[in-house]
């Protein structure tokens, strides 16, 4: 009982590390962000509890499903470079990750299209677009990323589309200049964020400018700073605390 009960704990670690989830408040509070730009621009109420959390667990689906086909893709990489990842540790097959990775990117898909139904003014066609689109560029990125000089850009798109995706579901299929503006200025900070991360990689010393994790939490004050420039005031300081969240949860699981 018990070497079975420390094998699905094994497992669950093991998941959670794929995902990378102490990353998680991050997209949060991009979701906080886009629907709280989209409500302050149409001048409307802001949207429900219901579809913001439907439409953060969606993004979230997403995003761990980025990340489990990550590793898949980067297996071979990892066999040389950081063979304490999952696979090539030999906690997990590669057959395994990859069907969880895609799952996970279906049922971000199908919680965009469920929140726009349940929650929002009907089937947001605009909104599933973009979720299937952000799910084509998570894939790119993923195949794509090692030797690719654009490969910040196709990250930024990645978060950029999230506020697209958030931002018509709480629009109701419009996008405005603050999202607009919202998005783009969250795609210039992770184009900065995944340059460090190649830095990293090449072993330049990131330490020298306080370490790679603080910049990925980063990414929730980049979304304070847009609620507050919209006058979500109280939705800024809640944006804020997705700092010391991803922070603490990546003392527990790491973010890279």
């Amino acid at each position: 009982m018990d070497s079975e009960r420390t094998r699905r704990v094994t497992f669950a670690r093991t998941l959670l590390r794929l995902g990378r989830v102490s990353n998680l408040p991050t997209v949060w509070t991009n979701c906080l962000a886009a629907a709280g730009l989209a409500a302050a621009e149409t001048s409307g109420p802001p949207p429900s509890g219901a579809l913001l959390v439907t439409a953060a667990i969606a993004m979230s689906a997403i995003y761990t499903g980025g990340m489990f086909l990550n590793d898949a893709f980067d297996r071979e990489h990892d066999r040389a470079h950081a063979p304490e990842r999952p696979i090539p540790a030999g906690a997990i097959g590669t057959g395994t990750v990859l069907g969880l990775g895609l799952l996970q990117l279906l049922l971000g898909v199908v919680g965009v299209a469920f929140a726009s139904l349940r929650f929002g003014s009907g089937m947001d066609r605009a909104a599933v677009v973009s979720a299937v689109a952000l799910v084509l560029l998570v894939v790119l990125y993923d195949l794509w990323h090692k030797n690719n000089p654009l490969s910040p850009l196709l990250m930024a798109g990645c978060r950029a589309l999230v506020y697209v995706t958030v931002g018509l579901l709480a629009g109701g299929g419009h996008v405005e200049p603050a999202l607009w503006l919202g998005s783009v200025g969250v795609a210039l900070y992770v184009v900065g964020l995944t340059w460090l991360a190649k830095l990293e990689f090449r072993g330049l010393g990131l330490r020298r400018v306080g370490g790679f994790a603080t910049f990925i939490a980063g990414i929730s004050l980049v979304d304070a700073i847009f609620l507050a420039a919209g006058g979500r005031y109280l939705w800024a300081l809640l944006a804020c605390l997705g700092f010391p969240a991803t922070l603490a949860l990546q003392r527990w699981v790491r973010g890279t």
